[in-house]
């Protein structure tokens, strides 16, 4: 399980699906819908890949230990991001 701290949590979401990470919003195109964006900040010009992000992770760390098509939990609730499954 991964903390995922609590500066900004989206109370009552919950999602296991996929996990894209990307470093620019440019690594966000074309990957589809329903996943679970892993970016290490954002600012406007992510808000075109929050519309078809299932959960939107950007804490310090996560980028290290979750890669691309892993299955992740986001519990916002309890403000927890965790892998499922690697892939």
């Amino acid at each position: 399980m991964l903390e995922a701290g609590r500066r900004l949590v989206v109370r009552g979401l919950m999602h296991t699906k996929p996990a894209h990470v990307a470093q620019t919003p440019e690594q966000g195109t074309n990957i589809g819908t329903g996943y679970v964006l892993i970016a290490p900040s954002t600012d406007p010009g992510w808000i075109p890949l929050f519309l078809h992000a299932a959960a939107v992770v950007n804490v310090a760390g996560m980028m290290d230990k979750i890669s691309n098509h892993m299955s992740v939990t986001v519990d916002g609730d309890r403000g927890v991001v965790e892998i499922v499954r690697s892939s």
